[in-house]
């Protein structure tokens, strides 16, 4: 007896319902997937944010109470005899002296030791390499996989416009994309004496600059819970908002991601081509950036666009749309801002 029943397959449009239905199950699969580690990458950036304010605690508590400068220039104080540890290191020439507080917490806490550089990593036969001053790029190509301690876990999204190797304070500011990330300190904290370059010194011609380095202690801040002290950065590990002669310049604070916002220049005059330092590395779209404040807390902010030093007001309430009119200073830290 034949059997005239014919064998029921799929149709087309079933086939291409099934296709679809599987793309968009991949489709919502890959984006939780992405968001997860995205998430989870920004988690470990924020450990190592703990971290570095532990080792701030510690040296604070070392040094009467003192904020951990941003950057420091000892060379007046090794000229007068006193003795020197950190970046003390001859072969470092004109530098040997002065650094930024990545190298004060490294020679603080002996860190070449943890980190084994003091037994594989010889410049020459009788010169520990980074024994007094903290690696900078020059680690990776010795060590390209060698996790900096004082960077973010995430990479720099981008180059700086400078072409100098050299971060920020030293040049012009890095090319390290797809390195780790800079964490920047705020250079309020900057505790170079006026002789040594500080950009509040008084240039009058009759002025005799001061050679007293300039320290902040946590009793001298207004609000340490809303104070700023490392940023993630592309530039290098110090990010200020005064140019080199004292002038309020909020520039390297604003980025605009090719879309021409508006900035202010030293003159208060529109600016269509900021030069920001910030990175927005975590998420997506223009993303967000993570801020370290003195008190210990960690804040993760999309962008601003404008630092807003003076506080501005939108209808008689803070301005969100400006750094400090979210409740994060950069200046005016010793002092009540209305």
């Amino acid at each position: 007896m034949q059997n005239n029943r014919k064998t029921q397959g799929f149709t087309i449009v079933e086939l291409m319902v099934v296709i679809a239905v599987i793309a968009i199950l991949s489709a919502l699969l890959i984006t939780a997937v992405t968001r997860s580690l995205s998430a989870a990458k920004t988690a470990e950036a924020q450990n190592r944010l703990r971290e570095i304010h532990t080792l701030m605690q510690g040296w604070s508590g070392s040094n009467n109470g003192s904020v951990l400068p941003s950057q420091f220039n000892f060379a007046d104080e090794a000229a007068a005899g006193s003795p020197i540890r950190v970046r003390s290191d001859d072969h470092l020439r004109d530098d040997q002296y002065v650094g930024t507080w990545t190298d004060i917490l490294w020679t603080d806490n002996e860190m070449y030791k943890t980190y084994g550089l003091h037994e594989t990593e010889l410049e020459d036969r009788d010169h520990l390499r980074w024994k007094t001053n903290s690696p900078g790029a020059d680690i990776y190509s010795v060590r390209s996989s060698f996790d900096n301690p004082f960077r973010s876990t995430m990479p720099n999204s981008r180059n700086t416009n400078g072409q100098t190797p050299r971060p920020t304070p030293f040049g012009d500011g890095a090319n390290e994309i797809e390195m780790q990330g800079y964490f920047a300190a705020n250079d309020f904290f900057d505790a170079r004496s006026d002789a040594d370059g500080h950009p509040d010194a008084d240039d009058a011609p009759a002025a005799e600059p001061s050679m007293v380095d300039r320290y902040y202690t946590y009793g001298m801040l207004d609000a340490p819970s809303k104070s700023l002290y490392l940023v993630d950065s592309i530039a290098g590990e110090t990010i200020a908002h005064k140019t080199i002669t004292g002038d309020n310049d909020e520039s390297a604070w604003l980025h605009d991601f090719g879309k021409g916002a508006i900035s202010l220049d030293d003159a208060n005059q529109a600016n269509t081509d900021p030069t920001g330092q910030i990175d927005y590395r975590y998420g997506t779209e223009d993303g967000s950036c993570l801020i370290l404040l003195l008190d210990g807390h960690i804040s993760q902010e999309v962008p601003w666009v404008r630092l807003g030093l003076d506080n501005p007001q939108a209808g008689g309430a803070p301005d969100k749309s400006t750094l400090q009119g979210r409740g994060i200073r950069v200046g005016n830290l010793t002092k009540k801002v209305r």
